[in-house]
Order: C-alpha cells, then sequence, then structure tokens
C-alpha cells in the first residue's frame, strides 16, 4: 500500500488550475527557498508546531508536558519544544491534549484512496468550469509513486489534474505525471546555475533542462511557468534577462509574476525557526519593471 505524506488538503481553490479546485499540499521539498511561504512543507516527517497566541501557559495548564512520554516540552512560562526528540515521536499526544489548541502536526501519512475520498467529497463543484485537482508541495516529484497513483486516480475518476513543481526530480517521472495533467505549473525560481545552486542549495541545469524536454515532447500540454519574484533575490535586471532568453528558447509556454509577501511568518513563528527573509518587501514598481525587462529580452533572443 502507498503512502504519501500530505500536509493539508484544502477545498475551494481558484488560483492553482481551471474552476474550482481541490489542492493537495504534499510534504518534503529538498530545495530551501529564503522566501518559502510553507516552511512546514519543507521537511519530509511530520512535526509539531506551536501556536503560542493559544497557549495557556504552563502555570496555567502544562498537560502538553505531562502527557509528553519523550520529555521534549521544556520551557518556564511556555512551551519549548526539543524538535530532535519530537521526531522520536508518532503519536503526537501533546496535540491531542491540549485543551487550546495551541498544538499542531504537520503532515499526515494517507494513502491516494483516502485523498482522493476527500476530494471526490467536492466534485459537484467541478462541474462548471472545468474543475478538479491540484497537487502541489512542498515538491511533489519527490513522492513518486504516491503522486503517480493519485493523479492515475484523478483520471480514473474523470477529474482534471494540474500539477504544480519545481521540477526538481526525475525526468522519468515528470514525463509520466504529464500524462495525467490538463495544466502544469512550473516554477523557475532563478536561472542562473551558479546563483541557484548558492541561494536555493540546488542548480538550475537539470531544472531548466526538465521544463525544456518536456515541452518539446508534450506540445499540447498547457504549461504555465511561474516565476516568484522576490527582493534581493531574483528581481534585478540580470535575473530578467536570464529569464527572458530562456523564455525565448522554450516553445509552448506562458509565464506569470508571482510577487513576494510574507504570509508565511506566522508559520515560521510556530515552527521556532528564524524568518530568512526578515522584513524584505518588494518594491512597488517590481513586477511591472521586471516584466518589461524579461518581454525585451526575450524579444531580443527570439
Amino acid at each position: 500500500m502507498t503512502l504519501g505524506l500530505v500536509f493539508n488538503v484544502q477545498s475551494f481553490a481558484v488560483h492553482d488550475g481551471p474552476g474550482i479546485r481541490t489542492l493537495a499540499f504534499l510534504k518534503g521539498c529538498p530545495l530551501r527557498c529564503p522566501w518559502c511561504a510553507n516552511p512546514e512543507s519543507q521537511e519530509f516527517r511530520p512535526e509539531p508546531a506551536l501556536i503560542l497566541d493559544r497557549c495557556l501557559g504552563l502555570n496555567k495548564c502544562g498537560m502538553c508536558r505531562s502527557a509528553c512520554g519523550y520529555g521534549a516540552i521544556g520551557g518556564d512560562d511556555y512551551p519549548v519544544l526539543n524538535r530532535d526528540l519530537c521526531q522520536v515521536c508518532s503519536d503526537f499526544v501533546c496535540r491531542d491534549s491540549c485543551p487550546a489548541e495551541a498544538f499542531l502536526v504537520y503532515g499526515k501519512w494517507l494513502t491516494p484512496n483516502e485523498v482522493m475520498a476527500t476530494v471526490l467529497k467536492e466534485s459537484v463543484f467541478f462541474q462548471r468550469g472545468g474543475g478538479g485537482l491540484t497537487v502541489s508541495g512542498g515538491e511533489p516529484l519527490s513522492q513518486p509513486d504516491f503522486l503517480l497513483e493519485l493523479l492515475a486516480l484523478a483520471k480514473k475518476n474523470r477529474l482534471n489534474a494540474a500539477l504544480e513543481t519545481a521540477g526538481v526530480g526525475s525526468y522519468a517521472v515528470l514525463r509520466r505525471a504529464a500524462d495525467f495533467l490538463g495544466t502544469l505549473f512550473y516554477d523557475v525560481k532563478i536561472v542562473d546555475d551558479f546563483k541557484s545552486q548558492r541561494v536555493l542549495g540546488q542548480a538550475s541545469a537539470g531544472v531548466l533542462d526538465n521544463l525544456r524536454r518536456l515541452a518539446s515532447e508534450k506540445p499540447n500540454l498547457k504549461i504555465i511557468v511561474r516565476v516568484p519574484l522576490v527582493p534581493k533575490v531574483n528581481d534585478d535586471p540580470s535575473a530578467a534577462r536570464d529569464l527572458g532568453r530562456f523564455l525565448a528558447k522554450v516553445p509552448n509556454l506562458t509565464w506569470e509574476l508571482l510577487p513576494y509577501h510574507r504570509f508565511g511568518e506566522p508559520k515560521y513563528a510556530a515552527l521556532n525557526r528564524p524568518n530568512p527573509m526578515g522584513t524584505a518587501t518588494l518594491e512597488p514598481l517590481a513586477l511591472a519593471r521586471f516584466q518589461e525587462e524579461v518581454n525585451a529580452a526575450k524579444a531580443l533572443a527570439s
């Protein structure tokens, strides 16, 4: 029985494919993008999170510490998790014992059939507008067997399927997944190979080659390149020129910019991780300027 690590199944999404969709978010990603708005998607394991604003405090409550059998909860006024000890826990009684619901657990092992059962509950909303299932992450290619089985189930149930990926994984898996898709959202974060390795921990060459090959072999697949525009990371003219030249050489692509935002900040706090981006913000005219620079470079390279 194939199991996949899923951290969220979200209903009534309208920005990740045609129509009204259900999004299945697979947990685990080999990248460490500093601007990641879903830090709970990164680790390849379930992990607890603590929302301190909800917590009653150890002096008034302390039920989580009493329930934990691993001694993983320290602190004086409020809980402090020893996350090394949390890694050996599988039942997360801290969550179940908390009367204030201050503890969350990101990630649950599910079968493709269990995810599909949730998706099909919303199928009445898919009929108009060609809605369906979108698989996102994390990086879905990191769970290839689960991904392919889930997409095959979508096809069996006559659901429109979409995939959002950064292309970090086997081309063979990406190519097989494409056979089930109506739309592919492909994140291109940094084109320059050296800079990608330095910022993301992953060179861009393989990611871009996967995209080139797929666009050539699947000319009828709708591929939308998504580019997150991030201050002081890829919002400069050099990055725009690199992207424009790349897009000029790959047929059958459309592309869109995603402006940097800070919606993920509370999640970093809940996971007790520093936010790598700090208080960075995107300049008001950055999107329009970057798009003009990409289009100019693309026109010159065509």
